[in-house]
């Protein structure tokens, strides 16, 4: 009931920011009973600064990413059926389709940014805890969660590239079935669903 309850403050202090910010910049100040709220920290950025701080590096950029990641933790405690909302996706990658998006809307604000792009990660979050297990091929190994290894057996399946049904096991045929995938596309071929290949495969 609590989670429930919070989800919605979430939801409703998310619409009120956008309220707000199409009322002017005094009131993203606001906090009040309609749920208009202060952004704090690296989320106070517009999207040129994030590009501009992307492209240079430096303590400044280090702030955004970890506020991503916080904003990312939130929306994993307060988003009703979420375990994880980026469940494959490293900090790094997320913060290239945000440079994506920013490149595209520069006026926008890093908060709007983010919030943009967790609502399109939503549909590939994992509702529940999955085991996360150690992988390994070539002399090269990842962690990976056991329904997300699923997920790549079954986009392989529906692609040609893999018989089995998905399983969960990281096997040979699931090894093969990468590599196959990965020259198709001229990826990197490594038989592992490194950040890349899970980008063009899910």
């Amino acid at each position: 009931m609590l989670r429930t309850i919070r989800y919605w403050i979430l939801k409703a202090a998310t619409l009120g920011w956008i309220v707000a910010a199409a009322a002017g910049p005094s009131a993203l100040w606001a906090v009040d009973m309609d749920g208009n709220f202060v952004i704090r920290g690296a989320g106070q950025a517009n999207c040129t600064e994030f590009v501009r701080h992307r492209r240079e590096g430096g303590d400044a950029y280090v702030s955004i990413a970890g506020w991503v990641d916080g904003y990312l933790t939130a929306n994993n405690e307060l988003r009703e059926r979420t375990f994880s909302v980026a469940p494959w996706q490293s900090t790094e990658l997320l913060l290239a389709a945000l440079a994506g998006w920013c490149e595209k809307h520069p006026t926008d604000s890093l908060h709007t940014a983010v919030f943009r792009l967790t609502d399109r990660l939503v549909d590939q979050r994992l509702s529940q805890r999955s085991e996360v297990i150690t992988i390994a091929a070539g002399g090269a190994s990842l962690l990976v969660p056991v329904e997300v290894l699923r997920r790549v057996q079954a986009s392989l399946r529906l692609r040609g590239h893999l018989a089995e049904a998905p399983s969960g096991e990281f096997d040979q045929p699931t090894q093969e079935a990468l590599r196959r995938f990965q020259a198709e596309k001229s990826l990197p071929v490594t038989g592992l669903p490194d950040q890349v290949t899970l980008a063009n495969l899910l």
